[in-house]
């Protein structure tokens, strides 16, 4: 392009708006103390923060977090980072449906009664009001927070919005499986890990999806996974980033078709604290026939479905955090 020709430039100044003052409190102390409208961060209990007051355009909210505190000297380089998610929605434009509450009239962004309750109280305090913000934080890499702590088969990790136990630890890797299922999916078409849809959406999409400093860190692990039901075949070795786990793994290899060959670590990694879950969820062993696969929702016993078939699926991944 020519300058005066394509374009043309010309000079201007636009001035920061200073960032205010604020108070940062909970949502149980804000109704405590009245939920009067203010310059406020009121966090609630789903994580999110929100600013107790409307906006105009131009206009800045005060401080969510103004300082960070260690709780322990570091004894080596570290890297530490936050991670901010902000939105903001115009006045009126939450929602709520029966007993539900939203964010968005399209229902898409679920909040709580007391969020919704602190909206419209925001939103009243200035009624040419354009915007309501909220906010949530959250440090990264936080998987360097599973490095310090102690008792590994208990502890929970939160990684972005996502809560992991670990499982075990080698080394500077950590073994972390997702707190809660991923969702409703099809292990298929075969019952073989190899080749299932299962594990090219963790390993591609899932994956891709992980926060940057969390993805950096996932180690490519190699992943034993019998290739019949009954374990009289060959035993198959896949390298994954993201993976499921086995039978063995779960129940031990004294189960009808477990085998120690499936450990993703030597002996049964998961306590039985842990087993219980809501849905019926893949794992990655074969099992049953030539095209189900091993599934599970307690601690005593396994299940199988068609790898054809959907069920909930809770994701694996060895992480390093030396």
């Amino acid at each position: 392009g020519v300058e005066g020709t394509n374009f043309t430039t010309q000079t201007e100044t636009h001035t920061a708006k200073a960032t205010g003052t604020a108070t940062v409190m909970s949502m149980a102390e804000w109704k405590a103390a009245g939920s009067a409208p203010g310059p406020y961060w009121v966090y609630d209990t789903d994580g999110w923060a929100y600013w107790a007051q409307a906006i105009q355009p131009g206009e800045a909210t005060g401080l969510l977090l103004d300082n960070v505190d260690l709780k322990a000297p570091t004894g080596d380089t570290w890297y530490y980072g936050i991670h901010a998610t902000g939105e903001f929605v115009s006045n009126g434009e939450w929602k709520q449906d029966g007993s539900s509450y939203y964010m968005d009239q399209a229902a898409t962004k679920a909040i709580t009664s007391d969020a919704f309750a602190l909206l419209d109280r925001a939103s009243q305090a200035l009624d040419d009001a354009t915007f309501v913000w909220r906010a949530k934080v959250a440090a990264a890499p936080t998987a360097n927070e599973a490095d310090a702590l102690g008792n590994v088969s208990q502890s929970l990790v939160t990684i972005g919005d996502a809560s992991y136990y670990k499982l075990a630890q080698v080394g500077s890797d950590v073994l972390l499986l997702n707190q809660y299922g991923g969702g409703i999916r099809t292990f298929g078409p075969t019952n073989i890990w190899r080749d299932s849809d299962m594990r090219s959406y963790l390993n591609g999409e899932y994956f891709e999806s992980l926060p940057t400093e969390i993805r950096s860190r996932v180690v490519q692990t190699e992943i034993t996974t019998a290739s019949t039901f009954n374990r009289q075949g060959d035993f198959i070795t896949t390298s994954d980033h993201v993976f499921l786990l086995s039978e063995a793994d779960i129940f031990g290899a004294a189960g009808e078709y477990s085998s120690p060959q499936e450990f993703t670590v030597d002996g049964d990694i998961v306590p039985t604290s842990i087993h219980s879950i809501s849905n019926y969820q893949w794992l990655r062993s074969p099992r049953y026939s030539s095209s189900h696969v091993a599934s599970v929702n307690n601690a005593s016993h396994v299940n199988s479905g068609a790898s054809s078939t959907t069920g909930d699926y809770r994701p694996a991944m060895w992480v390093n955090v030396g």
